[in-house]
């Protein structure tokens, strides 16, 4: 878990960072007012243009795009920022 293959991203890799962050917002938005069931994950169409959570496995359109709940539970990685 975590860790995913570029071949499956049915979007430029430019564009993932945005579509985890609007996924990401969606899901603790989900989490924040109801949180409960646990969804499968978000869908977004055409790199951000619209999400939704999903509950059952998703049958995608050519433009959507599948994360899943764990991709979406990952801290995004900091970059190290030691002072001394």
């Amino acid at each position: 878990s975590g860790q995913f293959d570029a071949a499956m991203w049915r979007c430029p890799p430019e564009q993932l960072g945005r579509m985890l962050h609007i996924a990401r917002r969606l899901y603790l938005h989900y989490l924040e007012r109801c949180g409960s069931p646990d969804p499968l994950g978000v869908v977004i169409v055409a790199g951000g243009r619209s999400a939704r959570l999903i509950f059952e496995a998703p049958v995608l359109l050519p433009q959507e795009q599948f994360l899943p709940l764990d991709l979406l539970r990952l801290k995004p990685q900091q970059k190290n920022r030691s002072r001394r």
